[in-house]
């Protein structure tokens, strides 16, 4: 009976393991390592057991202490060695794993090159016949095939995690398509063909760090997402061009035209924006933080949620502009027209608006500084001063911040 308990005991153990051998050989286990360690190590601890349990019983009948003991500290000492040995092979697989996505990555970029050597070559061959259609062409006009070669083109050059020096960007970037517009921008294109081309070709994330933009006409382009940071854009007619997510940190856009552009969310923080012109564009949400915009025309232009911290706008225009939630904290606002303007729910604690003129502006939940400020429009001489007194007052409901009182309108 016994001899026959344990060959069934035997044959069981001899498939169980035979079984398990044949499943961790399986495609889908080879490559899930993490559950092959658990399989392993479960496997170990219950064959330790197992055998524990078997010599335990053995040893129970008539033996002394001492075997007892011995019998505890070479089970206590297979397990260590069995924990150090799964250890040991978990950063075998964490090793091979690391080496095969370095594998991955080094291919994956390997590919890349030679598809971008291609595209550098197809690049040069537009060039080419770019060139050879304006020396023949006094009106320096562009043929349509060639415009679909340029759009097709832009579209080629995909976007990916760029990397500079010890940097790399969080956005997808691309620096070729940064070339293609720097090299279109220099050849004196027809202003039409230029509207052909912008309109049919994508520079979304196109890479022009520093780059010499004077005097580009970018209407209607697409470069959502670009990185122009420290660009020289003065003079640009940049019309309509959708500049969402932008990075034009600390860029020259002085005199720039900028109507209609879409700058939601863009990065304009030091930039340079004296006398540009930016009617009705939308700013929904950018960071203005410390930029120059004296004498800046943002009529109509929507500034709702804008970060204008510190911003100079010395006798900008902001006409009929939507400010509400704008941050203006330290803002210069001095001789700037802020007629009609929507400022609802906007800081303007510590901002300089000597000589401002805010005739019918909208100022329900406007945070300021001073517990007095609708009495100090007139030592500011603020135009529509009086106006403002007749409607708004400061508010007996304190704001959560003790130094900040906010303007209520007055009930009829």
């Amino acid at each position: 009976m016994m001899k026959k308990r344990n060959f069934l005991v035997g044959l069981f153990l001899g498939i169980a393991i035979a079984g398990g051998l044949c499943f961790l050989y399986l495609p889908v286990m080879i490559e899930k390592p993490s559950f092959l360690l658990g399989f392993l190590a479960c496997l170990a601890i219950v064959s330790l057991l197992f055998i524990s349990v078997l010599i335990w019983k053995r040893q129970s009948s008539g033996t002394n202490a001492n075997s007892k003991i011995f019998v505890s500290s070479f089970l206590v000492l297979a397990g260590l060695l069995i924990v150090f040995l799964l250890f040991r092979l978990s950063e075998l697989f964490k090793t091979r794993e690391h080496y095969q996505q370095l594998h991955i990555a080094q291919q994956a970029e390997l590919i890349e090159s030679i598809r971008l050597s291609g595209l550098v070559t197809l690049m040069s061959h537009v060039m080419d016949k770019i060139d050879d259609e304006l020396q023949n062409n006094p009106k320096r006009n562009l043929s349509d095939e060639t415009i679909a070669r340029i759009a097709a083109l832009s579209y080629s050059f995909k976007s990916h995690m760029h990397t500079e020096g010890d940097t790399s960007s969080a956005t997808k970037l691309s620096p070729e398509r940064g070339q293609l517009l720097l090299m279109i921008s220099k050849m004196n294109i027809d202003s039409g063909t230029l509207k052909k081309i912008m309109g049919q070709s994508s520079f979304s994330g196109a890479v022009m760090r520093d780059a010499d933009l004077r005097n580009a006409n970018l209407t209607g382009a697409d470069l959502e997402g670009a990185d122009l940071q420290g660009a020289k854009l003065q003079d640009a007619d940049m019309s309509d061009a959708n500049l969402r997510s932008a990075n034009l940190w600390g860029a020259n856009l002085n005199k720039a035209n900028l109507t209609g552009a879409d700058l939601t969310r863009a990065d304009l923080r030091w930039a340079e924006l004296n006398d540009a012109g930016l009617q009705r564009a939308d700013l929904y949400g950018a960071n203005i933080t410390s930029a120059q915009m004296r004498r800046a025309d943002l009529s109509g232009a929507d500034l709702q949620w804008a970060d204008l911290n510190g911003t100079f706008m010395n006798e900008s225009i902001l006409a009929g502009a939507n400010l509400f939630r704008a941050s203006l904290k330290r803002a210069q606002l001095g001789k700037s027209d802020l007629s009609n303007a929507k400022l609802t729910l906007a800081i303007l604690t510590e901002a300089t608006i000597t000589e401002a003129n805010l005739t019918g502006a909208e100022l329900t939940g406007v945070f300021v500084a001073e517990k007095n400020w609708p009495e100090l429009l007139n030592e500011w001489h603020v135009t529509g001063a009086n106006e403002i007194q007749s409607r708004f007052k400061i508010a007996e409901e304190k704001s959560r911040n003790p130094s900040q009182y906010h303007l209520e309108k007055i009930k009829d």
